[in-house]
């Protein structure tokens, strides 16, 4: 074998040395490829397993409890500080009492001397005057006696049912409870214990 013949052979075997090289590294490449994919693959599987199997707790709302709305307690009226005096409404030839009824409203009203329709949650419209402005006949009624009520429609003919006292200041509701009434009277007594008398009217028969 000549020179030339050695410089081939000796060219020949580094180009199947580098064919080979580049075979194991492209298989390597290859290998380490697959074992990334799997490893991922197998990563994957996995924290889908644990998803599966702990689900994320979704916060549900909770609803508010409704308030319940306050039961407005109101209470009888005070007695009269310095009103004007006015004449008492009083029965005619032995016949009912008369009460015509001034306007709607409270203790503003009823120091301003009226006859005053209140709502106050009672079981009944309580109607009272201060006692120096008529309302004085609310002390001297009698079950069984007529009255008859003309304004802030209640007009009609009732009888008094039934009465009682309480004290200024009580609240209505309580104040009235078992009273069997269509409305109520109301006028303090005379001075300052802080006592009321109630009257209980029903309406008669004939209204």
């Amino acid at each position: 074998m000549d020179a030339t013949d050695e410089a081939v052979f000796a060219a020949y075997h580094r180009q199947d040395r580098s064919r080979k090289t580049l075979q194991l590294m492209a298989g390597a490449v290859t290998l380490f490829a697959g074992v990334t994919l799997v490893a991922l693959l197998g990563s994957a599987g996995s924290a889908a397993t644990v998803v599966a199997q702990t689900p994320l707790a979704v916060p549900t709302a909770t609803a508010e409890p409704t308030a319940t709305p306050a039961v407005v307690a109101v209470a009888l009226p005070a007695p009269a500080a310095d009103v004007v005096p006015s004449v008492a409404p009083a029965p005619i030839d032995d016949g009912p009492w008369r009460i015509a009824i001034d306007t709607s409203g409270y203790q503003a009203e009823l120091d301003a001397c009226l006859w005053v329709r209140m709502d106050l949650g009672a079981v009944a419209p309580i109607v009272g005057a201060h006692t120096s402005c008529g309302g004085s006949v609310i002390l001297e009624m009698a079950t069984g006696d007529p009255v008859v009520l003309t304004g802030t429609g209640l007009d009609g003919a009732y009888l008094v049912a039934d009465s009682r006292d309480a004290e200024v200041g009580a609240v209505a509701a309580t104040a009235t409870a078992g009273l069997t009434a269509d409305v109520i009277l109301q006028t303090c007594y005379p001075g300052a214990d802080g006592r009321v008398r109630l009257v209980a009217l029903v309406l008669g028969q004939d209204s």
